[in-house]
């Protein structure tokens, strides 16, 4: 007999969800300089987002959540990205 696979419904995602304050922004310059700016900030603004994508530049954003401090045990992590080549 198969096993059913458990989907979270919406009310359960929604429940679960870190609440979002603000967002992480990475423009990537399209140029052969290939230079990376960062800013964290509270709410986007999307013609800003269009003017790096019209000049060719690569946008990331990611969301940056309220942390839980009873999850936070404290600790330092490794990175989970490569550091070298």
């Amino acid at each position: 007999m198969l096993e059913e696979e458990r989907v979270n419904t919406p009310k359960e995602i929604i429940r679960d969800a870190k609440p979002v304050i603000g967002f992480s922004l990475k423009f990537l310059s399209g140029d052969e300089s290939q230079i990376i700016r960062k800013m964290e900030v509270r709410d986007i603004n999307f013609q800003d987002i269009k003017y790096h994508l019209e000049r060719g530049e690569v946008v990331l954003i990611s969301p940056k959540f309220l942390e839980n401090s009873s999850t936070n045990t404290g600790k330092h992590k490794e990175p989970w990205y490569f550091t070298h080549i």
